[in-house]
C-alpha cells in the first residue's frame, strides 16, 4: 500500500516510476534500465530478495547508484548501517508525503550527506 502511495505521489509530481513487487524484480529492472534511473528507493523488508542484498547487487552494477532506503525499523543503527553500506539516504517510516518528496529530490540532486538517517516528521 505504501509503495502504491509513493508511486502515485511521485508520478503526480512529474517523476517517472518503475515499480517492482520484490527485490529480484527491482534488480532486474535496474539491470535493464539502470542508465535511465536517477534514484532507487528500496524497502529493507522485501520478498524474494531483501533490500540489503538488492542494494548490494545494484551497487556492484553501479557504485554511484543513488539509493534511498525506506525502513520501518526505528533503530538509528539500521539507518547508519544502510548509509555505511552505500545508501545515499534513509527515510524512516511512517513518513509524510512532503518529507518523502524532499528526500527524493535531495537524493537525486546529491544533497543528502551520508551521515545520519532522515527522520519522518
Amino acid at each position: 500500500m505504501l509503495c502504491d502511495l509513493a508511486k502515485d505521489v511521485l508520478t503526480a509530481f512529474g517523476y517517472k516510476v518503475l515499480q517492482a513487487s520484490h527485490g529480484r524484480e527491482a534488480l532486474e529492472i535496474y539491470q535493464k534500465h539502470g542508465s535511465e534511473i536517477s534514484l532507487v528507493m528500496l524497502d529493507l523488508n522485501m520478498p524474494e530478495m531483501d533490500g540489503w542484498r538488492c542494494m548490494a547487487e545494484i551497487l556492484k552494477l553501479n557504485p554511484r547508484a543513488r539509493i534511498l532506503v525506506i525502513t520501518g525499523f526505528q533503530e538509528h543503527v539500521v539507518g547508519r548501517k544502510a548509509l555505511a553500506q552505500g545508501a545515499a539516504g534513509v527515510v524512516m517510516k511512517p513518513y509524510d508525503v512532503r518529507q518523502l518528496l524532499i528526500h527524493v529530490r535531495e537524493t537525486i540532486d546529491g544533497l543528502i550527506a551520508r551521515e545520519k538517517p532522515c527522520e519522518s516528521h
